[in-house]
């Protein structure tokens, strides 16, 4: 990264792992696995790689908590999809996290997934 004078690289979790279609319990284990993961091997500020976590989105409260829990340990923000289920990113619960975010000081990127499924995207 030096030699190609690149400052500043992120990692996050491929969609598949944001296992929103899992039970929250199934779904926060796995964000917590590989948050402490990413932590543990990246060396929180001694690095030029910094993290961006999944959450238990389907459980606002669960994703809340997960969210506190890495920023503290030195995350620098979240990954999220694009929805989750039916709930789009209007929806209150949502809305309520990306708040909690911000209070955080959690950046967040939005990452489009599974779109090609999603009835309301298609052109009828």
């Amino acid at each position: 990264m030096d030699r190609d004078g690149i400052d500043l690289q992120i990692i996050s979790a491929t969609p598949v792992l944001f296992a929103y279609e899992r039970p929250v319990e199934h779904a926060l284990d796995c964000a917590q696995l590989f948050n402490d993961a990413a932590l543990e091997t990246l060396q929180p500020g001694k690095r030029q790689i910094e993290i961006f976590l999944p959450g238990a989105l389907q459980d606002v409260d669960a994703a809340c908590k997960e969210l506190s829990r890495c920023m503290q340990a030195g995350h620098l923000g979240v990954q999220i999809g694009n929805h989750v289920g039916s709930k789009n990113l209007d929806d209150a619960g949502i809305v309520t996290f990306l708040h909690h975010c911000a209070g955080e000081g959690a950046a967040v990127l939005v990452h489009p997934w599974d779109i090609s499924d999603r009835s309301e995207c298609r052109n009828t």
